[in-house]
């Protein structure tokens, strides 16, 4: 009898220390955790104009029409017909850091990441600040931000993990 009361009143000071190493076993060291932060995310900036109508003859160099595989992840939206414009950027990114993307001549595109929001994006037209928007990281899939464009236009920026 005496035996189960020791063991008894062990039991709960045994429990508690088999929780603590458990969760200390679950946690990565200091050393680890800042490895991954400092890992660099990377991603290709797409402006992507979306219209009903056909491409303007005088835009034949500027607009480009986008990869099938894109086209096919934003084919819920409205529009018939969507161009790149422009070159894509890429945009190579850490925690902490702030980059900025010209991606045509009336946008420019600014992306700051960190650690606790995650990333944050905004987009400037014609040197105006149009859209600002935070996404929690990590980016996996396209990230879609844009917003109207005159006579039922569109335009937006896709970001496209690498």
């Amino acid at each position: 009898m005496q035996c189960l009361h020791r063991l008894l009143a062990v039991l709960p000071a045994l429990l508690i220390a088999a929780l603590t190493v458990s969760a200390d076993t679950n946690k990565p060291t200091p050393a680890a955790a800042k490895q991954t932060d400092e890992k660099p995310h990377k991603f290709h900036a797409i402006l992507v104009w979306a219209t009903d109508d056909d491409k303007p003859l005088e835009k034949e160099e500027e607009l480009k029409a986008i990869e099938p595989a894109l086209k096919e992840k934003i084919k819920f939206l409205k529009w018939k017909n969507y161009f790149q414009v422009g070159e894509r950027k890429e945009i190579t990114i850490k925690a902490g850091e702030t980059k900025e993307r010209q991606l045509s001549h009336k946008c420019k595109l600014k992306v700051h990441l960190t650690e606790k929001e995650g990333l944050q994006v905004e987009l400037i037209g014609e040197g105006i600040p149009v859209i600002k928007k935070n996404h929690s990281m990590p980016l996996k899939d396209v990230l879609i931000i844009g917003g109207d464009d005159k006579d039922a236009n569109a335009w937006m920026v896709v970001l496209k993990p690498e």
